[in-house]
């Protein structure tokens, strides 16, 4: 009897535990903001292709890709980059997989990964 009851607890114990790990990226958000600041103020904004705004703006990029920053003045053009890389939350998915398989799910969702930086500066050439 007391042997069961010992067992129950143990599963229960097992159960919340797999529970509160699943996936610590699975529960941060897809979109992450990034603040872009061009060189020039006057400088339209684009990310991937398109228009978000004039000047410095703060906008919300998918987390799971790469992304190219454009700002443009007339013919002028600058170009940067922000790249996704592992997240921490990643990374203690990657270690909670080898004591709960159930952490493996966050792998496969966008909150695995960070976008660096989380500002950018572009530079659009002088006149």
């Amino acid at each position: 009897m007391a042997t069961d009851m010992f067992r129950m607890l143990i599963v229960a114990m097992l159960s919340l535990s797999v529970f509160l790990n699943i996936g610590c990226s699975a529960f941060k958000s897809k979109m992450q903001p990034v603040v872009i600041q061009p060189t020039d103020p006057t400088a339209e904004v684009f990310v991937d292709g398109e228009l978000k705004g004039t000047g410095t703006i703060t906008t919300s990029m998918a987390r799971n890709r790469n992304h190219i920053i454009t700002a443009k003045v007339g013919q002028r053009t600058g170009v940067a980059h922000v790249d996704k890389s592992i997240a921490v939350t990643g990374v203690l998915d990657i270690i909670g997989t080898f004591i709960f398989i159930v952490p493996l799910i966050g792998v496969f969702t966008p909150g695995f990964y960070d976008l660096d930086p989380d500002s950018a500066v572009v530079v659009v050439p002088a006149q």
